[in-house]
């Protein structure tokens, strides 16, 4: 290891963040942080040593080893308390997938506990909202938001059982759930259909991934 890596590493440890935590506030994969604090690459970028400064305390001069002594930078932002919401495992962006009733918690950056209580994480499967959204990226989803159209939500065709994340759009008569992929066609229901066979979980409010 050498001592960038140590340094990074080391200021990783000392924040008393976990990685995943840390993806979270840094946008930094959590595959790439272990990289960079292992020594596992040569090659880190500039902007992703100044989301890691800022988040542990450090300064971006200190890690990259330009000098020797930890120091605050004057702009580090403060780090939001972690509190955890319900997580599900299957929503579809494509051709659907079964609505899955058990959840477990994820721990997110929310500004209270009231929040995560009316909001849900959820994986994201499928490719019909590339290039924003992709396999793999979980949503965190807000129930409590006001819908307008161009929203990304999460719905449930209660017919199916099946979950599916597009973006809104709502008409006099009808409710489109449209796909950024151009390769899937829109999801057309008459506005009755709302709550009858339409459940709208929430408005997705921020996505993660794990590049």
């Amino acid at each position: 290891m050498d001592e960038r890596s140590k340094r990074i590493n080391d200021a990783i440890a000392q924040s008393g963040y976990s990685y995943p935590e840390l993806s979270k506030i840094t946008g930094v994969s959590k595959s790439s942080l272990q990289r960079y604090a292992t020594g596992g690459t040569k090659k880190i970028p500039i902007d992703c040593v100044e989301a890691i400064a800022k988040a542990t305390g450090t300064s971006a001069k200190y890690l990259m080893g330009w000098e020797e002594n930890i120091s605050e930078p004057s702009n580090a932002r403060p780090l939001p308390p972690v509190y955890n919401c319900k997580y599900y495992h299957s929503v579809s962006a494509g051709i659907g997938t079964f609505a899955d009733e058990d959840c477990d918690t994820y721990s997110y950056f929310f500004n209270s506990q009231a929040q995560a209580d009316h909001c849900f994480a959820v994986d994201i499967e499928g490719d019909s909202m590339l290039p924003e959204l992709r396999s793999g990226d979980v949503a965190i989803v807000d129930t409590e938001k006001e819908l307008c159209n161009g929203d990304v939500v999460v719905f449930v065709d209660k017919s199916e059982d099946l979950g599916y994340i597009k973006q809104y759009h709502k008409t006099d008569n009808e409710i489109m759930f449209i796909s950024y992929n151009s390769a899937y066609k829109p999801m057309i229901f008459p506005l009755s259909a709302l709550n009858d066979r339409i459940k709208i979980c929430g408005k997705v409010i921020k996505s993660l991934r794990d590049f």
